[in-house]
């Protein structure tokens, strides 16, 4: 049954369930949330409710049949799932960090759309981060939903639904998504992948909230020498020299740079901060509080500990702001090298004393 797959998200499932329960399904969906919650998993499902060939009911496809495989396999003809630089990819030309929904890629849905489906009852086309479509991909878009053929159905996925026309906004029924708890994604890793409880306590904590981050993590052998990697680093960086503070930031690059494709070191960058930050909230709370049980890293109890008595509380409080602030100026695309020198420096102590040194 394809719902069962489905991690949290009571409140979207119970929508789409009603809208098919009673024949109301709208023409065209926004699901805005975070990313990695589920919202393309969610599409895919309600993509396969509407062309199984086995149903339980009418609010749920089996998960088994044929038509259920196919497009869980991404090979239905009937179903489409539209990504941002999915032209680039195919041409095997190189990806653009900021890659984007091309007017070409709109077109070709447009063609498509106005054909019968082949093998199901209903086409979907499924937008994935639907906010980087180009401006003229999207007034193409806005042209289809206006008068949508009849048997097909568009699913948006957005993490910043502001960022899209509000005429398309406002041709589409929204739908929000949320954070998963931490409590659920982790019965989900033991349950699901035989994650041991103690890892999967923190996969699920690091995932905040984002149950697909979970799983890859869970999935991913290098995790786990990652952390050793970042935890490691960070010890050393602490009271280092200026000069091995910005070696430190020049070895996460390097990192990211051995590890990763070029789409996806942006993303290594993104892993590196979040470990950081997760390190020395850690310390901060241990220095408050010494409870094992309240650590997101309880596997490493005894090292929180040794190094949480380094520094004072208003000592990791800093380190923890400036980690958050770091990631900030990335997501707003700032010079990476430049963000990671300034952190590595305001970590290691050596930011504050040049600051106190000029003045």
């Amino acid at each position: 049954m394809v719902w069962n797959r489905i991690i949290g998200q009571e409140r979207p499932l119970t929508l789409l369930r009603n809208a098919l329960r009673t024949q109301r399904l709208a023409h065209a969906y926004l699901f805005a949330g975070p990313p990695n919650v589920g919202k393309t998993t969610v599409a895919l499902a309600l993509a396969q409710t509407l062309n199984c060939l086995d149903p339980v009911d009418e609010t749920q496809g089996c998960g088994t049949c044929r038509s259920c495989r196919k497009i869980a396999h991404g090979n239905h003809p009937d179903v489409r799932v539209v990504n941002p630089g999915q032209m680039e990819r195919s041409a095997a030309s190189t990806v653009a960090s900021r890659a984007s929904i091309s007017i070409e890629q709109v077109r070709e849905v447009e063609v498509d759309a106005h054909y019968r489906p082949l093998e199901g009852r209903r086409k979907v086309y499924i937008f994935e981060s639907a906010e980087q479509m180009t401006v003229s991909a999207a007034n193409a878009l806005l042209k289809i939903l206006e008068e949508p053929p009849r048997t097909v159905l568009f699913v948006l996925t957005s993490a910043n639904p502001a960022a899209l026309l509000s005429t398309i906004r406002s041709r589409c029924q929204e739908v929000p998504f949320g954070l998963v708890p931490a409590e659920t994604i982790r019965e989900a890793l033991e349950q699901r992948r035989q994650v041991p409880p103690q890892r999967a306590q923190v996969l699920a904590t690091l995932a905040a909230g984002r149950v697909g981050r979970a799983f890859a993590l869970a999935a991913e052998e290098r995790f786990v020498a990652r952390r050793e990697q970042v935890y490691a680093l960070a010890e050393q960086v602490l009271s280092c020299p200026p000069v091995r503070a910005l070696q430190a930031a020049e070895q996460i690059l390097t990192w990211a740079e051995e590890e990763g494709k070029q789409e996806n070191r942006a993303l290594l960058v993104e892993e590196f901060l979040e470990l950081l930050l997760v390190w020395f909230r850690d310390l901060l709370v241990w220095r408050e509080t010494h409870s094992r049980e309240m650590l997101i890293n309880r596997d490493e109890a005894e090292r929180v500990s040794r190094c949480a008595e380094l520094g004072s509380s208003a000592r990791w409080q800093q380190c923890v702001r400036a980690v958050q602030l770091a990631r900030q100026q990335l997501q707003r695309q700032a010079n990476a090298q430049l963000a990671l020198e300034v952190l590595m420096l305001t970590l290691s102590g050596n930011w504050e004393k040049g600051l106190r040194t000029e003045s």
